[in-house]
Parts: C-alpha cells; sequence; structure tokens
C-alpha cells in the first residue's frame, strides 16, 4: 500500500500477459494499473474465478475484486454493491478495514471516507462523456479519463481503459478510495 503514496496517476491496462504474474498463476488476473512509464503496480483479479468479459462485471449488482502488489500480496478489497444511490464500492485494506467507499449514479459519484464524510465529488462533463473531474467544492484537483493504450496488445478486447491523475495533496487512504472510483467508473463506461 505504501507504494500508492508515491504514485500521482494509474492506468488500467488489459493485457494477454501480465509481467509480474507467473503463467500458473489462478485466479489470473483480467486488468493492472500500471504507472506512467507503463510499469505494472498492482493487478486486480475477480474473487471466485475468472471473467469471460467485462461486460459481465458491468451488468454485475455485486462482485469483489482483489488488487495484489507485485510480490503477490493483497494490498486492497473492492465490493460493489447496488444500493439506493445505484452503485455503490466499497475500498478496504489488506486487513479488511475500511477506507472508504464510492457511490453514485452514471455522471456523479462521490468518494466518502470511512466515517461517510464526503473527500471528493467526481462529475463528468456532458460535453466530454470519457471525462471525470475530482473537485473538492468547486475547485478540480485530479481528473478520471479515458486513455488510449500505447502498446496494442494482441488478443485484448479493448484498447483504451481509464486512467486517473491523483489530487496533489492526496492522502493514502483518498488514493484508495478514489482507486475505487476509477474501477467504478472504467466498468460502468
Amino acid at each position: 500500500m505504501e507504494q500508492l503514496k508515491d504514485l500521482d496517476s494509474l492506468n488500467l491496462r488489459e493485457k494477454k500477459k501480465y509481467d509480474g504474474v507467473p503463467e500458473d498463476r489462478e485466479p489470473k488476473p483480467f486488468c493492472c494499473l500500471s504507472d506512467a512509464s507503463e510499469a505494472e503496480v498492482y493487478y486486480a483479479v475477480l474473487e471466485g474465478g475468472t471473467v469471460a468479459e467485462r461486460a459481465t462485471l458491468r451488468k454485475a449488482r455485486a462482485f469483489t475484486l482483489s488488487l495484489f502488489d507485485k510480490k503477490g500480496f493483497e494490498v486492497f478489497r473492492l465490493e460493489k454493491r447496488a444500493d439506493f444511490w445505484g452503485s455503490k464500492l466499497e475500498i478496504f485494506d489488506a486487513s479488511r478495514v475500511l477506507l472508504g467507499s464510492v457511490r453514485g449514479p452514471r455522471d456523479h459519484f462521490q468518494a466518502l471516507d470511512a466515517k461517510k464524510q464526503v473527500l471528493y465529488d467526481i462529475e463528468g462533463a456532458s460535453a466530454h462523456p470519457e471525462l471525470f473531474s475530482i473537485r473538492r467544492g468547486k475547485v478540480t484537483l485530479g481528473k478520471i479519463s479515458k486513455r488510449p493504450t500505447r502498446i496494442a496488445e494482441e488478443g485484448v478486447s479493448r484498447n483504451d481503459h481509464f486512467g486517473i491523475v491523483f489530487p496533489l495533496a492526496a492522502e493514502l487512504s483518498e488514493k484508495a478510495v478514489l482507486l475505487g472510483a476509477l474501477f467504478l467508473i472504467d466498468l460502468l463506461f
């Protein structure tokens, strides 16, 4: 989790083969988070098996993802549940301590801390449906946006994914919650 402290941005990537994952690892990651240099940082694994398509996750009312680092240690756990707000994703650390949650309909999300206090509003722009501003009040501090991949991967169905630029002063737990927002937005769009 400490590695996240030094990162200012991450990109979701789907690849046929992951550099830091042994060939025989089960379950296999369905995507990874890479840094600005395209180096793989975290791997996302669906609890309970593999995913045939991202569409399966998009339609699912509930699922659990685990994020692992390159050494194979679980760093975060993301649990999606449907609720009154539309979608809600809770983010836990490796010890299953709640760090916060993300909730909202498709165009306006709120990133909440463990005490359900609003950390950030994440709003989509009507003119640019693939760009979300991370705001505190009226001030934009970061963004989540669709990014084309630089390297074409053979056998991968999607070429673009969402990436995040974290607010400069975001604390470690806030970055973890914003990673949850990144996954939720990527899966919804």
